[in-house]
């Protein structure tokens, strides 16, 4: 669910940069709040005085990480080789980006990382 509110202005904002055609920023924005997102650990490691935050997660989170990675990774490939299929009325990396997202979703699910 925090996920969900914390995505709401990005959400917002590339629907309304659809809307009016500017495909480019639509991306931009997802792939730029992605960038930012993945900077946040190295950041609080820089403020924070405790141990550094990735040596005492639970290594459980490599489901989350995979996740992340091969997410960005359909994306950036759909970008460069530009896919013209499509399964209904939508490309195939969206397919897959969907496919990967939930079963991502259950595999963390299926291991009970408290997010």
């Amino acid at each position: 669910m925090l996920a969900i509110i914390t995505s709401l202005p990005e959400l917002v904002t590339a629907l309304a940069a659809i809307r009016i055609k500017a495909y480019d920023l639509a991306v931009g924005i997802v792939l730029g709040a992605n960038i930012l997102d993945m900077t946040i650990p190295f950041f609080s490691d820089i403020f924070y005085d405790g141990p550094p935050i990735l040596s005492v997660v639970s290594p459980q989170h490599i489901i989350s990480a995979l996740m992340a990675i091969i997410l960005t990774s359909i994306v950036i490939g759909s970008v460069v080789y530009k896919p013209k299929r499509t399964v209904f009325s939508l490309e195939i990396a969206a397919w897959l980006i969907f496919l990967v997202y939930f079963l991502g979703i259950f595999l963390i699910f299926k291991a009970g990382i408290k997010i």
